[in-house]
């Protein structure tokens, strides 16, 4: 049988007593804490971005990202769209949230505005009467993207 010496034992017992009394105040709010003497420990432990929701604001970075590709993808869609209808345009391009581009013909403005309207149906196509477009997703639409992205890494 094992036998340790009592200066040993009450030396264990002291640093065990020690480390409790001094991780005591990570269990109660801070308003209790305050209540507590002076000659106590009041010091928490500092929680980590990761316990603080860090994940979650790296989740919306994600998501923003996805966004963007999924913008650049629907751009090649777009380009399709209007040459298949025989369609001029300019300056198309993903510029923060939209799509833009202008319609080189005003008369053709009716025309790409059916062709854009099939890319999408979560897409608002906007076309000005000098032919200045954008084409943006509904904040419906942007919002289940948003959920569906998250839900996806995690």
């Amino acid at each position: 049988m094992l036998y340790f010496e009592n200066w040993k034992v009450a030396l264990i017992c002291a640093v065990c007593a020690l480390g409790v009394l001094l991780s005591l105040p990570n269990l109660f709010s801070p308003s209790f804490l305050a209540q507590l003497p002076s000659w106590l420990p009041r010091k928490q432990i500092a929680l980590g971005l990761d316990l603080r929701g860090g994940s979650y604001l790296l989740l919306e970075v994600d998501v923003a990202a996805a966004q963007r590709e999924r913008l650049n993808s629907i751009v090649d869609n777009v380009r399709n769209a209007l040459r298949d209808a025989n369609i001029g345009y300019t300056g198309l391009n993903v510029e923060g949230d939209a799509i833009v581009f202008t319609i080189r013909e005003p008369d053709r403005i009716d025309a790409a505005r059916q062709a854009l309207r099939k890319i999408d149906p979560d897409l608002t196509v906007d076309i000005a009467p000098d032919g200045s477009g954008t084409m943006r997703f509904s904040t419906v639409a942007t919002e289940a993207r948003r959920r569906q992205a998250v839900d996806q890494s995690i």
